[in-house]
């Protein structure tokens, strides 16, 4: 069970109820919720709204989706086994980031953290909805730790569901 799961469950355990209202969660409860399961249904609220909303993927989803990338890959590209369960989880972080865009500041540079200065014109937006540092003395350093952050991510949140990198 994921962890948006585990908490919409205790919310309902509670008496509480959840619904999705745009990008905003509403929660009613009889009577206030603990603190601390308020902090925890903020802090996977995105996991919350995905799961509530339908678009979110467990683990055996995700499991479906590689097995069967990793077939078609095999079968019909000509991938050896080892080959196509590599290049299927490789695609799984892909799927992941695709399916969750960057939340950051546009305002901030994805990749070192520093602000985004308008006029200096040393900047660009990323597909993933990232702005990053681009040439000048940044060069493409910049690009490449917010692109190693993200796959690290992604990583982790499959592993979390139990999707490891394939042998």
């Amino acid at each position: 069970m994921t962890r948006a799961a585990l908490i919409l469950d205790e919310i309902r355990a509670k008496g509480g109820t959840i619904r999705v209202d745009g990008e905003r969660l509403r929660i009613r409860a009889p009577q206030p919720l603990p603190a601390p399961l308020m902090e925890k249904a903020k802090a996977a609220r995105r996991e919350l709204l995905a799961l509530l909303s339908g678009t979110a993927w467990d683990g055996d989803d995700w499991r479906d989706w590689i097995t069967e990338r990793a077939g078609i890959l095999e079968h019909e590209a000509g991938y050896s086994r080892i080959g196509a369960d590599a290049t299927a989880y490789a695609h799984a972080i892909i799927e992941w980031l695709n399916r969750h865009p960057y939340q950051g500041d546009p305002g901030q540079c994805a990749g070192c953290g520093d602000p985004i200065r308008d006029t200096a014109n040393d900047w660009r937006p990323l597909a993933d909805g990232a702005t990053v540092h681009y040439g000048g003395h940044w060069g493409l350093r910049c690009v490449d730790r917010h692109s190693q952050r993200r796959r690290k991510e992604a990583a982790a949140a499959l592993a979390a569901l139990g999707i490891g990198e394939a042998p």
